[in-house]
This record gives C-alpha cells, sequence and structure tokens, in this order.
C-alpha cells in the first residue's frame, strides 16, 4: 500500500505531464504503425518480400496505441481527481515527525502572477534517519486540504506525515500541534478581531457588533494570541457600562 501511496503522490505531481505524454506517445505509436504499414505496402507493390522488421514495427506500433488508448482515461481521471486523496493515504499509511525550515527561495515560475517558493525543509525519521528536502509552493502538500495555505517560514517548525520507505513524500498536517498550526491559527484569529473591531468602531452603540468583537477578543485570550487583548476586552466592557 505504501508503494501505491508512493505512485498516486508522484502521478499527482507530474498530472498535466503524464496526460501530455499519454498523447503525444499514442499519436507515434500510431504513426510508426502508418508507417511502418505504408512500407510495407510499398514493398509489396515493387515485387519485393517484406522484412519481418516492418512487420513487427507495425504490430509493435498498433499493439502500443491500442494500450496508451486504455492508459488515456487513467492519465484524464488522474488530472480531475481530487488529490485530497493522496494526502489522506500518506497521512494513513505514514509516520508523523517534526520539521524544520532551513531556508525560502524564490524559483524561476510562477503560479497566478506570484513567485513559486521553495521551502527546504529537514526532520528525523522514526529510524533515526534525517532527511534534508524541499516542497514547493505550488504543491499543495497539506493534510487535511484546505482551498489556501500559509506555508512555514524559515526557522518555523511544524508537523509532518511522511512514507518511511519514501520519506521525501510526505505532506504538511495542518491541524497538528506545531508551532506553524499556531501561527495560522492566531492569524486567523486577529484577522477575526480587527473585522469584529472596525464593526464596533463603525457603530458603537450597535450590540451585535459590540458582542462580537467581545467573543473574538475573548477567543484570542482563550488562545493566547496577540498581546493587550485582556486590556481591549476590560475596556470593551468599561465602555459598555458606563452607555448604561
Amino acid at each position: 500500500m505504501e508503494t501505491l501511496t508512493r505512485i498516486l503522490y508522484v502521478l499527482a505531481g507530474w498530472n498535466v505531464i503524464v496526460l501530455l505524454l499519454v498523447i503525444f506517445a499514442a499519436f507515434g505509436a500510431a504513426a510508426l504503425a502508418k508507417w511502418a504499414q505504408a512500407a510495407r505496402t510499398l514493398v509489396l507493390r515493387r515485387g519485393a518480400a517484406p522484412t519481418i522488421h516492418l512487420s513487427v514495427l507495425r504490430w509493435a506500433g498498433w499493439l502500443a496505441f491500442a494500450f496508451l488508448l486504455l492508459v488515456l482515461p487513467i492519465a484524464i481521471v488522474n488530472v480531475i481527481r481530487p488529490h485530497a486523496i493522496d494526502g489522506a493515504l500518506v497521512f494513513k499509511n505514514g509516520e508523523t515527525a517534526v520539521a524544520k525550515v532551513l531556508s525560502v527561495e524564490e524559483t524561476s515560475n510562477t503560479l497566478n502572477d506570484q513567485p513559486v517558493m521553495r521551502h527546504n525543509v529537514i526532520f528525523k525519521t522514526a529510524r533515526g534517519e534525517n532527511i534534508e528536502t524541499y516542497f514547493d509552493s505550488w504543491d499543495f502538500n497539506i493534510y487535511p486540504s484546505a482551498n489556501s495555505v500559509d506555508y512555514p517560514d524559515a526557522g518555523e517548525t511544524f508537523r509532518v506525515a511522511y512514507l518511511p520507505n519514501y520519506p521525501t513524500t510526505f505532506v504538511i498536517l495542518t491541524e497538528a500541534d506545531s508551532q506553524y498550526t499556531k501561527t495560522n491559527q492566531c492569524s486567523e484569529i486577529l484577522g477575526k478581531i480587527e473585522e469584529a473591531r472596525n464593526k464596533y468602531e463603525f457603530d458603537p452603540k450597535d450590540e451585535n457588533f459590540k458582542a462580537e468583537y467581545a467573543r473574538a477578543l475573548a477567543d484570542g485570550i482563550e488562545s493566547s494570541c496577540g498581546e493587550g487583548l485582556s486590556e481591549k476586552l476590560n475596556s470593551l466592557n468599561v465602555e459598555g457600562a458606563a452607555a448604561k
């Protein structure tokens, strides 16, 4: 199962290229078969006996073409299938470890007009082996999957699930307890606090806006995200009491 997971993971990363290779190979096989058939026909018209090589090439070309036609639907499915399955398989069949980003560098590739960043990472396997590898910001190698993700920065630690026999096949665990997860959670909480604060400042007399702001501050305090949140919540309560 681990080897199958590795194969699916690699195919997911090269899905479009694999599809194009299958298509071009199918055209090539058909062209080879047609050429061999035309050459064989020409030899027969000249009254000579066709060589065995032409017959072998013709049959090999058509057999390859037929095989690639069977592979083509699989290649298409590989492009459109939900690749979250790969992350789930790595998590199920793999082991976990604490990883650290050694450095982040810009690549020559772009995605949505933004440079693709390469994250060089290191982690220790359960066998005690240090694995130095990397992932790019267009790999989307996270589990569970999400529509968007902020990848860990240089020096930041995070947890990964990796395949024991193929440790460079790994996914980032976004729900595991780590510095990276804590940063992401706090970023989301602080964003909600900022949104609630803007609503409250727009109309301080709206009790719904005030309650939403208070809840957001309380969530930030409970999660230990940011500084001065307790003072802001106390100030909000004082303002509410004075208004009454």
